[in-house]
This record gives structure tokens, C-alpha cells and sequence, in this order.
């Protein structure tokens, strides 16, 4: 679902080709905008629109307004994880070298000619139907164990902060939260540092005792905390019912989400799986971004959810045998 593009700079210099692209890429169309160079792809573009501007190849009027998009773009470029990036000057040759290093989705660029190396197009040669440009934003998959992390896991490895939201954890190996919960850990204690800040939300349907946050945290310390980088942890936000919801027809923490600071999916069944392969189906779907930033700002604490109350805060660190 998650796919990373790279466009070249010098792409600022055409306002329609700019402007399709930056209208059909972000993250809630799954197609993400490559940061190359690292930290520096807006102000190539800005660089770019300026020179154009000033060789009078591109009207001022039409140079403000790309530019205003770029200023809407900036939270939305990533550097896609692992990126390795030797600046030469030239970028059109070191972003082919990273492609050849690890395939985009594909690479948009004036440059490219018909010998040029698979998934590299001119603008002209893309549309919404183009086969590499085609990205989905939904996908079924099965409940067989890794499947669910498989699918979420090219968002997460971008992200800064993850936040898991579904009421049913459980440290129960029937339910295979915890399972799940160690790979998604593991995979991301094989990414360049820093480690994510990642932290679950739950609702458990348990009364709230000293024995019972007591054994979820220490069942949740002997699962998780050997897998966790030395310094780092995963932090559990217990809510408790507010009133008579579940009564009124609709528990609040009813759907399952994994949000990350840039975008966030539903996940149907939720975030365990089954104990063992099985054709049994769910689905993973992209977020609409308003309501993505809705939810966003609910998990961070900046608005409440609706229906519940923060009962406990549990944190797990790392233990001694942490990397």
C-alpha cells in the first residue's frame, strides 16, 4: 500500500507535470514522495523553480504557486528507510544509483529516454491507469501469523511515533497479539536508529484491580522487553468506558487502527492473528487524511476520545539483554 517515488527536482520546472504529480501523490493515496537528496528535495525544487523564474522558462505567477505547493509537500516527503545517497551534483545519476541499489515504485524525471532502466518514465508517459503509478490503497490479506504485520510494516518503517489502537489485547497466546506484537518490535529493531516511539491503545473489558495491571505488566515485560532496543520501550494506554456506550448500540474503541505520524490504516479484524495459516480474510485500507488526523490527534493526547476515559498508563523498557 505504501509505495515511495522518486521525482526528480528539476520537475518543478513544469508546472503541469508538477502539479499532477504533486496532486496524486501523499500519504493517503499510498504513493510517497522520496526525500532525495535526504532532508533536501524542496529546496532542489525551489532552486529549480527560481532558475526557471529568472531564465524566464516558467511565468512568476506559475512559479509562486509551485512553490506554495512545496510548502504544503514538506511534511509529506520521507526518506525512505535504508536510503544510502552519495551527492554528486548530478541528480538524476546518484537517484538511478539508489534505484538500482532498491527499486522505487518508480522514478519521474525529463531525463529519462525510452533505454532508460525499468520503472524510470518521462511525466508524459504517467496518468492515473500507468501501471507503476497505479498504487492501491487497500489490500485484502489473510489471518495467518505475519501476514498482518507484512502489510503495515512499509508504513511503520518510515515512521517516527506508531500508535496501535484495538481493544482486544490480550497476552493470551490463543489470540496472538503478543506474536505479532514481538515481529513487529524485531523489524523495527533492524532499522537505522532512532527506534519509533510506538505506544497501544486498549480498552480492556477486565476491571481495573492492582493484581490485574500488575500481571498485564509483568506479562507484557516478560514478552517484550528483551526485544526492545537498549533505552527504548513501548509504552500501553489502558481507557476505561465512559457511560453507557456499549448500551447505546456501539462500543467507542470498536475499529482497529496503526497510525504513524504521517498516515495511518483500519485494520479489520485487528492488530493479532490466527494461531495458524488459515485462508480466512481481512483487510488493511489507507486512511482518508482528514480522518486520519482526526484519530491522530486523539492517540497524542490533543483531543479525547469520545466515550473513554485514560485509566492507566503502562511503560516497558528494555531489559539488560536489549541491543
Amino acid at each position: 500500500m505504501i509505495h515511495f517515488f522518486a521525482l526528480d527536482p528539476a520537475l518543478a520546472r513544469d508546472f503541469e507535470s508538477f502539479r499532477f504529480c504533486a496532486k496524486h501523490c501523499g500519504p493517503g493515496t499510498g504513493r510517497l514522495i522520496s526525500d532525495l537528496p535526504p532532508g533536501e528535495w524542496v529546496r532542489a525544487c525551489v532552486d529549480e523553480v527560481n532558475i526557471a523564474i529568472r531564465e524566464r522558462a516558467l511565468p512568476p505567477v506559475k512559479g509562486e504557486a509551485v512553490k506554495k505547493r512545496l510548502k504544503r509537500l514538506r511534511a509529506s516527503v520521507l526518506q525512505r528507510p535504508g536510503s544510502g545517497w552519495d551527492y554528486s551534483g548530478d541528480w538524476l545519476e546518484d537517484a538511478l544509483v539508489e534505484h538500482k541499489r532498491d527499486s522505487f515504485a518508480a522514478m519521474i524525471s525529463h531525463g529519462f529516454t525510452s533505454d532508460s532502466p525499468e520503472r524510470c518514465f518521462r511525466p508524459d508517459e504517467i496518468d492515473e491507469d500507468s501501471e507503476h503509478w497505479d498504487t492501491p490503497t487497500g489490500i485484502f490479506i489473510t489471518r495467518s501469523p505475519g501476514s498482518f504485520v507484512d502489510a503495515v510494516f512499509p508504513m511503520l518503517e518510515a515512521a517516527k511515533e506508531i500508535h496501535l489502537i484495538d481493544r482486544g489485547l490480550s497476552v493470551d497466546s490463543d489470540r496472538m497479539y503478543m506474536t505479532n506484537l514481538r515481529d513487529l518490535l524485531q523489524r523495527l529493531g533492524r532499522i537505522e536508529p532512532p527506534f519509533p516511539k510506538v505506544r497501544f491503545h486498549t480498552c480492556p473489558s477486565a476491571e481495573f484491580t492492582p493484581s490485574f495491571l500488575r500481571n498485564f505488566e509483568a506479562d507484557c515485560r516478560a514478552e517484550l522487553a528483551s526485544l526492545l532496543p537498549r533505552n527504548c520501550e513501548i509504552e500501553f494506554r489502558l481507557w476505561r468506558l465512559e457511560g453507557n456506550w456499549v448500551e447505546r448500540g456501539a462500543h467507542p474503541m470498536h475499529n482497529r487502527y496503526v497510525l504513524t505520524d504521517y498516515c495511518g490504516v483500519e485494520v479489520g479484524y485487528g492488530c493479532d492473528s490466527a494461531k495458524g495459516q488459515t485462508d480466512v480474510e481481512d483487510h488493511v485500507h489507507i486512511l482518508d487524511q482528514s480522518l486520519y488526523k482526526s484519530l491522530w490527534n486523539r492517540a497524542r493526547g490533543k483531543a479525547p476520545f469520545p466515550g473513554l476515559i485514560l485509566g492507566n498508563t503502562i511503560s516497558i523498557l528494555s531489559s539488560s539483554s536489549g541491543k
